[in-house]
């Protein structure tokens, strides 16, 4: 799948090949499909969901040489019910530093490195347990100029849980992500 995304980007960027500057601020919306795997009390909850996210970011290029920071608000539909017990993720925030390398001014290929917060709800029975998740994310992905002003987007993220808050259920393996996202920037 990624890969038909960045032949997408290379096709519908190709037609403008002027001078771009990727420096500067970006804002936009992602969609993306996504597997979540989470364990508690020794029960294995996961599926396959949709994933939307509102992306933010400024970047500067020096030497073709890219370096910047980007945050995310993600909204994931990740529910799964198991013997009575449902899993729920509410939201994420994630920020993250991206560094990358400008190709013919109109392609940044980059690498993101950075750290999700995620709210899970897992019910039982009245009331709600809510928990947090820290999460390490790495990214690889590439940008393209379709106009001056707008850009495409294609990456693969992987989150893999480190730490949890709050959870008064046993939580025996953190909350684990994978997803590819393709998105939609403009340029500022």
């Amino acid at each position: 799948m990624f890969k038909y995304l960045l032949i997408g980007s290379l096709i519908f960027s190709y037609h403008g090949m002027a001078a771009r500057s990727f420096n500067g601020g970006y804002a936009g919306v992602g969609l993306a499909y996504s597997y979540t795997k989470v364990d508690i009390n020794n029960q294995t909850y996961k599926a396959k969901t949709p994933y939307f996210s509102m992306i933010g970011g400024w970047g500067r290029t020096d030497n073709k040489l890219y370096y910047g920071f980007e945050g995310t608000l993600d909204s994931d539909q990740f529910s799964k019910k198991k013997d009575g017990k449902k899993l729920t993720k509410k939201f994420g925030l994630s920020a993250g530093v991206r560094i990358g390398r400008v190709i013919q001014e109109n392609f940044l290929p980059y690498f993101k490195l950075g750290i999700r917060w995620d709210r899970y709800t897992y019910k039982k029975a009245l009331p709600d347990n809510q928990f947090t998740s820290w999460m390490a994310v790495p990214t690889v992905g590439v940008d393209a100029f379709v106009e001056d002003w707008f850009l495409i987007r294609s990456e693969v993220e992987y989150s893999i849980g480190f730490a949890n808050a709050h959870a008064t259920k046993v939580i025996s393996r953190k909350p684990k992500t994978f997803l590819v996202r393709a998105g939609a920037l403009l340029k500022f």
